[in-house]
């Protein structure tokens, strides 16, 4: 319960009436990894604070601009991979 009380103390550090920006997003998921809570006890934390868990995923605050840019770069990245590799 001390790991739920710490990860509840963290959202309330970033529960202002604004919505969340994915930075955050990630510190307090990586929060709810290093404190070993299941989706299932985050998502129950965030509803006892009367927040929908949906905002809190970090997934669904990347922009697609970006997320599209991230797919053409690592695209890129393997392409030059393979070409070395069949080079060396």
């Amino acid at each position: 319960m001390c790991s739920l009380g710490n990860y509840q103390e963290g959202i309330d550090q970033y529960v202002q009436g604004k919505p969340l920006t994915y930075q955050e997003a990630m510190e307090l998921e990586i929060m709810r990894l290093r404190l070993g809570l299941s989706i299932a006890q985050r998502n129950s934390s965030l509803i006892s604070k009367a927040q929908d868990p949906a905002f809190f995923n970090p997934n669904q605050l990347i922009h697609l601009g970006y997320a599209i840019q991230v797919t053409k770069k690592s695209k890129i990245v393997n392409k030059n991979r393979k070409l070395i590799s069949a080079i060396v």
